[in-house]
C-alpha cells in the first residue's frame, strides 16, 4: 500500500512519506487508500470522506491535475482558504464561483 501511495505523489510532485511513524498524513489505511486513488484521478474526490477532502497537499495536487475544478469537491474550510481558492481561479476562472462565500 505505501508503495503505491509513494508512487502517486512521485508522480504527482508531492512530498514523500517517511518510513518513520511520523506519518500523521495518512491517519488510516482508509485515507490512505482515497489518497491514492483521488491522486490518480481527482474526480473521486467528489465521494471522498471530509477528511481526505480536507487533506490539503491532496487538494493542492488535485487542484493542480483538474485545472482548478476540483474546488467544488474539497471541504468548506478549504474552499474559504485563499490560497486554494486563487491557485484554482488561476488555472480555471469559473471555479470561484465554488469558493466558499466568505
Amino acid at each position: 500500500v505505501r508503495s503505491g501511495v509513494r508512487a502517486a505523489e512521485q508522480k504527482a510532485g508531492l512530498k514523500q512519506l517517511t518510513d518513520g511513524s511520523d506519518d500523521s498524513k495518512l491517519k488510516s489505511w482508509r485515507h490512505a487508500m482515497w489518497r491514492a486513488a483521488v491522486l490518480d484521478d481527482w474526480k473521486l474526490l467528489q465521494n471522498a470522506p471530509e477528511e481526505v477532502k480536507s487533506d490539503r497537499d491532496l487538494v493542492r495536487s488535485a487542484i493542480l491535475t483538474s485545472q482548478g475544478q476540483a474546488l467544488k469537491f474539497v471541504s468548506s474550510d478549504l474552499q474559504a482558504d485563499e490560497e486554494i481558492v486563487l491557485s484554482a481561479v488561476r488555472h480555471f476562472g469559473t471555479a470561484f464561483a465554488d469558493a466558499a462565500p466568505e
